[in-house]
């Protein structure tokens, strides 16, 4: 029995389905029922025979019939699990689309204070680059904002 027989996956919507449930004497089927599940960050999960499966994942592999190496959430929604919403990425991609870190007292990522003014920096790839040093603190934003979009487009 594979992992298609156990779940279903909707695309349009994101809503991924349990089609069979284990009992002592093996799988049966059930009614379908909507997974909704959400683990300590927020991301819908399940499991089967003691495996846990983060429903982004399992969506991925319903859909597209092999695991991914990561998947980023386009629009940073951690249970919005459409597959328009879903994207295979690497750790680098997936890291300029993270939210600005609590830490960030500038509010605006990248950017820095530096004495009065502002420096704006970015990394991908493990290589950070230099944007630039700022007076105005919207300027480093819209800097950090570009090459941003740069990256992301080069891929």
């Amino acid at each position: 029995m594979n992992l298609r027989d156990v779940f279903r996956y909707d695309p349009d919507t994101g809503k991924l389905y349990r089609r069979m449930v284990g009992t002592t004497w093996g799988v049966r089927e059930c009614p379908e029922k909507e997974i909704t599940t959400l683990s300590t960050r927020g991301y819908i999960y399940t499991s089967h025979n003691n495996v846990k499966y983060m429903g982004h994942r399992l969506a991925w592999f319903l859909y597209h019939g092999r695991w991914p190496y990561m998947i980023d959430h386009i629009n940073r929604v951690r249970t919005d699990n459409r597959l328009c919403n879903l994207r295979e990425c690497d750790q680098s991609t997936n890291s300029l689309n993270q939210e600005r870190r609590i830490t960030n007292t500038t509010g605006y990522p990248g950017v820095h204070r530096f004495g009065d003014r502002y420096r704006a920096f970015i990394t991908k790839n493990y290589k950070t680059r230099y944007l630039g040093t700022y007076s105005d603190i919207e300027e480093a934003g819209h800097a950090y904002l570009n090459a941003k979009e740069e990256l992301q487009n080069v891929g």
